[in-house]
């Protein structure tokens, strides 16, 4: 099987495109091919052959004439794009086309004459959300719902941008008018129930969906669990970190200290605050994925206090893949991940006080039980021959035949 994997980055710049490079290598480890069609860019990837487009980039900290001049030049682009994908899979000889992330780099119409079937995988809300969070001005909105796109621009929820804004909003405008997402893909693949409830609240018919998880692989696990927590993540607004810092006090002495690893806006702020307030706090900033791991190795459990509805949190199965629990908020998309008092434990959402109760819980209960009840949910539920399972089922319904697999079995038809 050849599979056409259309993304606007190539680089593992985020969730989506690490997801995106290792479904491509269990494809690959199953005797498979794929290539890839996206902006061009220095970290290409050696997985396949790709085929690139000029990169275009709305970047926060560009100025409004830039943002401007790559809207025309994303106009001009766009002419030809379409054209080019068509040749590319032509070339390749691709069976299915899987998309991830294709918003506001790439044409709105990029599927719309192809002939043959595209996948989409929805790794955030954007095809309901004009700024793809469902969150704005500390609080979750939905209310695009009803209105279209309006309050995306009234409450510039797009980098607090009035040109951004209206960028994402006059894109989520024309797909809503030409049913994009209803006419141009065969299938979707939500990594959650909440998402596939948001895209069936959208006007995305409930056949055309599938849940499928993300996934990660088993670690080999420290045999001790450490005293401390770790928070891994950006550090913003909807990431709830705030509410950690308020948290902290009403620990008990027996936890020694947070550590936090990861950037964002208000990462100054807090490492201020905390300081100010001799609080036990080991800054990490940005350190690489292996050494995420290498840290939730060496803790008692791993807090996910998000604000915002989380689609199928990374975090939460990396911390579940070290074999370490977690403290998750009750945002939609996260508690469907976890079984709460077996591999974690759930606390109301910017609820200090109630989040502040499970790490005491966590500290009465058996941990190394919990550890390995974590290590237990990754194999059964989370793990990569699970995930390529479900992967190889969308793909056998969307071609109409069986998926040949490494093993020689195959996925029934």
């Amino acid at each position: 099987m050849k599979v056409l994997t259309v993304n606007k980055f190539i680089n593992p710049r985020a969730d989506a495109e690490t997801y995106m490079l290792g479904l491509s290598r269990s494809l690959i480890a199953d005797n498979h091919e794929v290539a890839f069609f996206c902006m061009d860019h220095k970290d290409k990837t050696d997985l396949g052959k790709t085929y690139t487009i000029s990169k275009v980039e709305f970047g926060i900290r560009k100025s409004f004439l830039y943002k401007m001049a790559e809207l025309v030049k994303t106009s001009v682009q766009n002419l030809s794009i379409c054209s080019k994908l068509k040749g590319c899979y032509e070339d390749f000889k691709s069976d299915l086309i899987h998309s991830h992330n294709v918003y506001d780099q790439l044409p709105l119409s990029l599927f719309k004459d192809v002939d043959i079937r595209v996948i989409m995988t929805a790794h955030d809300y954007k095809p309901v959300c004009p700024s793809y969070n469902f969150f704005t001005k500390g609080e979750n909105c939905e209310r695009c719902f009803a209105d279209s796109f309006k309050p995306c621009i009234e409450n510039k929820c797009v980098q607090r941008s009035a040109v951004a804004s209206s960028i994402s909003a006059l894109f989520f405008w024309k797909v809503k008018k030409a049913k994009t997402y209803l006419t141009d893909y065969k299938v979707y693949i939500a990594p959650s129930d909440f998402m596939k409830r948001k895209l069936v609240q959208s006007g995305i018919p409930v056949n055309m969906m599938n849940v499928v998880n993300n996934y990660t692989e088993k670690s080999v696990l420290s045999s001790a669990t450490g005293k401390t927590l770790l928070y891994a993540g950006r550090i913003c607004q909807g990431k709830g970190i705030d509410t950690m810092l308020k948290v902290y006090s009403l620990l008990p002495q027996s936890l020694h200290g947070l550590r936090i690893c990861g950037t964002g806006p208000l990462k100054d702020q807090l490492e201020e605050i905390s300081k100010k307030d001799n609080l036990d706090f080991a800054w990490l900033g940005f350190i690489s994925p292996q050494t995420v791991k290498e840290e939730m190795n060496t803790v008692l459990a791993v807090p996910v206090p998000s604000k915002w509805n989380e689609n199928c949190s990374m975090t939460i199965m990396e911390s579940l893949e070290n074999g370490r629990p977690v403290i998750v908020s009750d945002s939609d998309g996260q508690p469907e991940l976890i079984e709460d008092s077996y591999d974690g434990y759930t606390f109301k959402s910017s609820d200090a006080d109630h989040m502040a109760e499970k790490p005491k819980e966590l500290l009465a209960a058996d941990d190394k039980q919990l550890c390995n009840n974590a290590s237990q949910t990754v194999e059964q539920r989370y793990s990569s021959e699970v995930h390529m399972k479900q992967v190889y089922e969308v793909y056998r319904d969307v071609l109409g035949k069986s998926i040949e697999i490494k093993d020689k079995s195959a996925i029934a038809s």
